[in-house]
């Protein structure tokens, strides 16, 4: 048997892959109240500076953890079928 019980990848099973991927971080964000930053498409050279304010609350905790989710929608080339 393939990939996670399928015959074979298929484009069907990478966008369930990717759903419930999404769905896992959007679930962990709210549980742990970890703000969303949506960066747009002229952010290229600000997202660090975007996010600056959330790592600096992060580090002032004195403990490693997720101080923000980044999220960009930039062009991605995929395999398809």
């Amino acid at each position: 048997m393939g990939s996670l019980g399928y015959p074979f990848p298929s484009p069907a099973l990478f966008k369930q892959l990717g759903d419930r991927f999404r769905r896992a971080v959007v679930s962990f964000a709210e549980a742990n109240d970890i703000p969303w930053i949506k960066f747009g498409k002229n952010d290229v050279g600000g997202k660090l500076e975007l996010m600056r304010p959330h790592l600096g609350r992060q580090a002032a905790t004195g403990r490693s953890g997720v101080a923000a989710i980044g999220v960009a929608q930039e062009f991605q080339r995929v395999w398809t079928a």
